[in-house]
């Protein structure tokens, strides 16, 4: 059998903590000295030696360099973004992809001394066809529980503050009128949006326990980080898709009607913002299009859609 040595590695707590014993018992340390010391207590009790991290991507091309027996790095740095597998040295680093939305496959081949002949990589899209681990899925759930009730207090303390404020200022000026303005004018176009997944687009991170998340609010509000939606209980008029997601504020619009049309038209390059490959795999521009389209817009035709279909 060949004998596998883990040792776990983090360098991302800022520098002021290090040396310090956290209220968990944790020591943390300068990652590079601790691998150094780690490697060298394992060296003869396993024949092949794997550091997985969550470390900065200077620090793991320095542990590569650095220390000639380590045979495997598997690291995820929060970015993001996704390298394909490397070598620096003696070590084969890879990278865990965002999200955990696939699921990393490494097979290598050892020789009869224990080392590595060859290795084959592969990413498993962890899509609908694969279900949840039911361990994973109950902490998981737990887990959002606890991060929506911090999150809520949160936006509650933020919520009261702002309100504090507006008792004093006034409304602060936003460049967004909301859906509801519009349908003054546009009453045709305002009733077919109400049909539509965009007029109720919040429930779908309400669902999943998401509403305070930065990464989620922003597709499912207008004007996030725009003096618009700040969150569900400051500025809940600004929650789900209105129109001026698509089309662009219209607060300047609204004020003066008489100075002409108004509009960004819609496009594919208006829908791949938000439904991309990570969070809308099966959109098809072409066949969403149809469910959304109003009025006289037309597709700009210079521009291709990005996102297509995932073959089953």
């Amino acid at each position: 059998p060949v004998r596998i040595a883990f040792i776990g590695l983090s360098d991302l707590p800022p520098d002021d903590f290090k040396g310090q014993v956290s209220a968990s018992g944790f020591m943390v340390e300068d990652p590079l000295a601790v691998a150094k010391k780690e490697l060298a207590e394992v060296q003869d009790k396993a024949d092949v030696t794997v550091i997985v991290g969550y470390l900065k991507r200077g620090t793991v091309n320095k542990l590569a360099q650095q220390n000639a027996d380590l045979d495997l790095i598997i690291n995820a740095d929060g970015t993001g973004i996704t390298l394909d597998p490397m070598q620096i040295n003696n070590t084969l680093i890879m990278y865990a992809t965002k999200e955990t939305k696939h699921l990393g496959e490494l097979r290598f081949y050892a020789d009869a001394d224990g080392d590595i002949e060859r290795f084959t990589v592969r990413y498993v899209e962890l899509d609908e066809v694969i279900a949840d681990d039911a361990t994973l899925a109950t902490m998981t759930k737990t887990a959002r529980k606890e991060i929506d009730a911090v999150q809520t207090k949160m936006a509650e303390d933020e919520a009261a503050l702002i309100a504090a404020k507006i008792a004093v200022d006034g409304l602060p000026p936003s460049s967004f009128v909301t859906s509801e303005k519009c349908a003054q004018c546009h009453k045709a176009e305002f009733d077919k949006w109400q049909k539509t997944r965009h007029a109720h687009a919040f429930k779908g991170i309400e669902t999943r326990q998401r509403i305070y998340d930065a990464a989620c609010v922003g597709c499912h509000s207008v004007g996030f980080k725009q003096a618009g939606f700040i969150n569900i209980k400051a500025t809940p008029q600004f929650a789900n898709v209105h129109c001026e997601s698509c089309h662009g504020a219209g607060a300047e619009h609204a004020a003066k009607p008489e100075k002409g049309k108004y509009v960004t038209p819609a496009a594919p390059a208006s829908c791949v913002g938000c439904h991309d490959r990570d969070n809308s795999p099966d959109f098809v521009f072409e066949k969403y299009w149809p469910v959304v389209a109003h009025g006289n817009l037309k597709v700009a035709p210079a521009i291709k859609p990005t996102v297509k279909a995932k073959k089953k």
